[in-house]
């Protein structure tokens, strides 16, 4: 799974990954009190993820951000919260302290994991200054490259109801391939070289268009044989896009992007 996710609250720890990591998997409550945290861990260092908020939280909080140097937690420099302390679904976003450093480190050594033992990952804690409310809850945790205003600005008919229903009774939204191409694109630019896992996107606005194309794949393909010529097309569009966008990634691993790795960096990908 690419995302490890626990919870810890009063001293009792609980391990949501494989739902969170799984889309379709469900809700799980993440009912945080002052000095509760949510810790997310990863092969590489992250610089952001997308929460997607199943169950409100209806207090107004603030939400904090610590990363783990080896030693000790320590806050990052810029916290962007996107969810509003958990009342909406959204991206967190934060920049490292560049005067920290962020480990490589083993659960059990980290303070507030102890009582685990998974290996060899980059981990943040998400704390909260007020509780939240008791139902509280995540479906999932991830990426997610582009928004459902930027797919509708490129495939405006893709609103109407009746290409949603045509995928699926009372289907209402195309998150779901927004998520699933969302890691498509991850995944070719792993095997472009690009990258060597997610965590390394730092910029995340770099895979908008190729991941609305993407998106536009997945539903043309399920549409069936009236949109083979669509699929063509966005085919065609995806594979142009992605072999010629300009992608910085996090080579050194400190979860930003310095001088050196805003430098260009391309890959072929063929079909």
């Amino acid at each position: 799974m690419k995302n490890r996710v626990l919870i810890n609250k009063s001293d009792t720890m609980t391990d949501i990954s494989t739902n969170t990591n799984n889309y379709h998997t469900g809700t799980n409550v993440v009912y945080l009190t002052v000095g509760d945290y949510l810790y997310i861990g990863q092969r590489s260092p992250f610089n952001h993820m997308y929460f997607n908020v199943s169950s409100v939280n209806e207090e107004t909080s603030v939400l904090s951000a610590h990363l783990w140097d080896g030693d000790t937690w320590q806050a990052v420099a810029e916290i962007i919260d996107e969810t509003e302390g958990f009342i909406q679904s959204g991206y967190i976003t934060w920049t490292p302290d560049k005067d920290n450093g962020w480990a490589l480190d083993d659960s059990e050594d980290v303070t507030g994991l102890t009582t685990t033992k998974i290996y060899d990952l980059y981990w943040v804690r998400i704390g909260t200054d007020v509780d939240f409310t008791s139902t509280t809850a995540l479906s999932w945790i991830g990426n997610l490259f582009c928004s459902e205003e930027e797919f509708f600005a490129e495939h405006s008919n893709f609103k109407r109801s009746s290409y949603l229903t045509a995928w699926e009774t009372g289907k209402t939204t195309w998150e779901e391939q927004r998520v699933t191409a969302s890691s498509m694109v991850s995944d070719d630019l792993i095997s472009k070289n690009i990258i060597n896992d997610s965590g390394q996107i730092i910029e995340r606005h770099q895979l908008r268009d190729s991941t609305v194309t993407k998106t536009s794949m997945l539903v043309f393909d399920n549409l069936g044989d009236d949109y083979v010529d669509d699929l063509e097309k966005a085919t065609k569009k995806y594979y142009t896009r992605i072999n010629k966008d300009i992608f910085r990634v996090d080579k050194n691993k400190d979860g930003r992007l310095d001088q050196v790795e805003n430098t260009i960096r391309q890959g072929k990908l063929t079909r």
